[in-house]
């Protein structure tokens, strides 16, 4: 039977993914999102659609966006936070193609695709209505 002292120990899983443009043999890891961490990525995506930045017509910097997404995907060996909003700018002066692929990644990985993330916020509506009549 699981206890809770196991589950606070159950490492969550994490998937190796080759970074070549970030040097010869360099990877990262993705990891499964844990609710916090979901919850980040929804209000880092929200905060994306919504905050206006007059450099992008309106829209927050993609390339902002996709480092701070990719904090919230990858993680060391055991699922744990490897960086924090205070390496995004390191992330940034990288090769931001190697940037969108581990974003790319850690949503592929945790079956977040464009129509998934459209199915979830439908249900999400849906509990709403419900439970507002």
């Amino acid at each position: 039977m699981l206890t809770k002292e196991k589950l606070k120990e159950a490492k969550r899983q994490v998937e190796k993914v080759e970074t070549p443009g970030w040097g010869e043999g360099a990877f990262v890891y993705v990891v499964k999102l844990s609710g916090t961490l979901l919850d980040r990525v929804q209000e880092l995506t929200e905060k994306h659609n919504e905050e206006g930045d007059p450099k992008t017509n309106g829209k927050r910097s993609d390339i902002r966006f996709l480092g701070e997404m990719c904090v919230a995907l990858t993680s060391d060996a055991d699922g744990k936070p490897w960086l924090t909003s205070d390496d995004v700018p390191t992330l940034l002066d990288q090769d931001w193609v190697t940037l969108e692929q581990c974003v790319e990644a850690g949503l592929a990985f945790n079956n977040m695709t464009d129509d998934s993330m459209d199915e979830v916020k439908e249900k999400l509506k849906k509990n709403q209505r419900d439970k507002h009549g």
